[in-house]
């Protein structure tokens, strides 16, 4: 497929998304200092309630939660733009 920045009209190349290492900037979660690189689209579902007996109320009705899309990336070779895309679903 050929695709072209929106931008000046050059051809995009494929490429992924990397973190860069910033060492021990990260003090919580299940494995403190360990920087994850993995990103993703969020669309925001249905908050869940704070209380409990909402809470269970909302999963027996089966509100939407979070839905994530694999980012696609792609940078113009002409230009250097970065554009990201999602799937459709």
């Amino acid at each position: 497929m050929d695709k072209r920045c929106v931008g000046c009209g050059g051809q995009l190349e494929s490429g992924t998304i990397r973190a860069r290492n910033m060492g021990q900037a990260v003090h919580s979660g299940p494995q403190p200092g360990v920087i994850v690189s993995t990103f993703a689209f969020v669309r925001p579902g249905t908050p869940t309630s704070g209380n409990p007996v909402k809470a269970f109320l909302q999963g027996l009705h089966e509100e939407p939660g979070d839905q994530l899309f694999a980012l696609e990336a792609y940078r113009c070779a002409q230009c250097g733009r970065v554009e990201f895309y999602t799937s459709l679903a």
